[in-house]
């Protein structure tokens, strides 16, 4: 029923403003390693001044004091409710003053390490395109400038208000959901009949294209087409034309009046929670995702941080191979397959290879033309695109591969990390590697502990509940039954400590199956944590010096530091424990606090570390682990 009161609102405007008128000795990028190099990424110029502290000697440790160290201080400490005895909540320990500290911002019905750090890439991003065009930007970085600073002038957009959308609606025959009955002849539309070939040639010719007669076209879904010339037919061209409008009002009115803007948002849902700011919202847009991540790159990503990043995933897979050659379950053939699968995973860290290629970054707005208008900008990236797409599919192979820009598995600017098992890698973003999920100013346990874990994770979701059937090219193969017999058991173990959890503390409210929804995350985070663990440690003994301590937490282990630091990317503050559960319902991750308690569980290292008394809360006898 609202849909249709806003669709009766915005026929009502139109028809008002319905005038015609417009990313030993050590490599140079591992030598900040424990304390070898108390480098500052190269590229944050800003802090290297308050760098320069002198590091402290404690019990012949350093105490270190960056403000990288004051900064994820201050963090861990805020978040820690010393009142809490570790072993029997560890969650509430390591994250129990976190929303008190953290208050959610307007607009947020969670909060959270990961959230914070991608509105900190936002902000970045902000600060980029509010300098507007450089003389040494390269044209596609100044299009995309031009754009976001159009897309933020909201003054213009009210001036052009609807005009615009009013003449392209009545410069194509109108809309009829809005037009009187004698206003529009059906007779004028012969929407079912369409020539194909016609069609297909004056689409290639808008791309300036030139095909001919001999040309072999693929339909990808021919079943697609067979059903909507069959639609067309039966549809009366009344009903087509008013859905064709709306498909191409439903989109561009966002571009034109803030009232229309307020009911674009109410359409999607989106004011629910209030409505981000401008400049946000314009660095949301699609069209200049690319060249706005590419710019993020260029200016918060180094090749330093890409190498430092490659050797930790390197380290991290080394203890997933070693855990499993230690497995006494696993038969020596389904080991060969583990291992190749392992072994043959691929890793996409950063931003993809295109970006280093000049000739794709210059060329790579050919064609578009960025006014001052949103509206028509909008118009003409859409056009631009679809000549583009058009044109790509007339090269050949070898041309796609010097010159088109290649899917990367995840936005550069996105803080987030994925395992794809159809092609078996792992893709973390370039907005991965950014504070304070990761900084070489600070004790590295507390990269290890939080980066690392985020890396051990996505390689571990190579041998979940799911990711374990599927080979080293991405193919299924099904396990020998024995196998898949001795791992189902395992899994299971995930499954039902996991079913035993409530996922609101304090409602005691439970998810019936919640254990198996969440398994595969699951086995990925207690799999992935030990990983990252064991790699911290062995690079350590690797290095013979110990590395610094942080300020405040002269008292704690490096390995309690380290357990702690991967519970604070868990931290989480919810506007009400009624927007945890609904998360917790239609989420495939487990909620952050039973991310962490679920996690340190099945740690024999945390039990260790925090001399947890075998029986106790986070330290129960049974203890689910896939290789063991």
């Amino acid at each position: 029923m609202r849909r249709l009161i806003l669709l009766a609102f915005i026929g009502v405007l139109l028809v008002k403003n319905g005038t015609p008128s417009k990313n030993q000795k050590y490599p140079s990028h591992l030598e900040w390693l424990f304390g070898l190099n108390n480098k500052q990424d190269e590229n944050k110029e800003e802090s290297k001044e308050d760098n320069k502290e002198v590091n402290k000697e404690v019990n012949n440790s350093t105490v270190c004091q960056s403000q990288e160290c004051k900064k994820i201080a201050r963090i861990i400490t805020e978040s820690m409710d010393k009142t809490v005895d570790p072993c029997d909540d560890f969650y509430e320990y390591a994250c129990g003053n976190w929303p008190k500290h953290n208050p959610l911002p307007e607009g947020k019905k969670t909060w959270s390490m990961f959230a914070s750090a991608q509105e900190n890439v936002k902000k970045q991003i902000k600060e980029i395109f509010d300098e507007g065009p450089k003389k040494s930007d390269p044209l596609a970085v100044k299009l995309a400038k031009k754009w976001y600073a159009v897309c933020t002038d909201t003054d213009a957009m009210e001036k052009y208000g609807l005009e615009p959308l009013v003449f392209t609606m009545s410069r194509i025959g109108g809309w009829p959901l809005i037009m009187e009955p004698d206003e529009w002849n059906e007779q004028e539309y012969s929407w079912q009949k369409i020539n194909w070939v016609y069609k297909i040639g004056e689409l290639f010719d808008e791309a300036h294209v030139s095909i001919d007669s001999d040309l072999d076209l693929k339909i990808y879904l021919p079943n697609y087409f067979d059903g909507l010339v069959a639609l067309l037919d039966e549809t009366s061209s009344r009903t087509i034309v008013n859905y064709i409008h709306w498909n191409f009002l439903s989109r561009i009115i966002r571009t034109t009046t803030s009232e229309m803007r307020k009911l674009y948002n109410a359409w999607e849902g989106k004011e629910i929670y209030g409505f981000p700011a401008r400049w946000d919202q314009c660095t949301r847009e699609m069209e200049m995702s690319d060249i706005l991540a590419y710019e993020y790159v260029r200016n918060h990503f180094s090749d330093e941080i890409l190498a430092t990043a490659s050797d930790m995933i390197d380290d991290i897979q080394k203890e997933v191979e070693y855990q499993i050659k230690e497995s006494d379950w696993v038969d020596e053939d389904t080991r060969d397959f583990v291992l190749a699968k392992l072994v043959n995973m691929n890793n996409f860290v950063g931003y993809p290879d295109w970006y280093r290629n000049n000739t794709i970054v210059k060329r790579y707005f050919q064609g578009l033309v960025v006014g001052n208008s949103y509206y028509e900008n909008t118009l003409s990236y859409d056009r631009y695109r679809k000549w583009k797409n058009l044109r790509s599919l007339l090269r050949t192979g070898e041309e796609e591969e010097e010159e088109e820009e290649e899917i990367f598995q995840i936005s550069p600017v996105m803080v987030n990390a994925f395992f794809s098992r159809g092609d078996n890698s792992i893709a973390l973003s370039a907005a991965d590697f950014q504070s304070p999920l990761f900084a070489y100013d600070r004790p590295q346990v507390i990269n290890y502990g939080i980066i690392g874990l985020i890396i051990g994770h996505e390689v571990n979701h190579g041998f979940d509940d799911d990711g374990h059937l599927y080979d080293k090219n991405g193919d299924f193969v099904e396990w020998l039954s024995a196998m898949d017999e001795a791992y189902g058991k395992r899994a299971e173990c995930f499954v039902e400590q996991f079913n035993n959890y409530p996922v609101d503390k304090e409602s005691n409210f439970k998810i019936n199956n919640y254990g198996n929804k969440t398994a595969g995350e699951n086995i990925a985070d207690t799999m992935g944590l030990e990983a990252a663990f064991k790699a911290y440690q062995r690079r350590e003994r690797e290095c013979g010096k110990p590395d610094t301590v942080l300020p405040g937490h002269e008292d704690l282990t490096t390995e309690q530091l380290f357990f702690l630091s991967f519970a604070n990317l868990w931290c989480e503050a919810a506007a009400t424990n009624n927007a945890t559960i609904d998360d917790a319902q239609s989420d495939v991750h487990s909620t952050g606090r039973l991310r962490v308690i679920g996690s340190v569980s099945n740690s024999r290292d945390f039990a260790e570390a925090y001399n947890c008394p075998v029986g106790s809360a986070m330290n129960p006898e049974k203890k689910c682990h896939i290789w063991k």
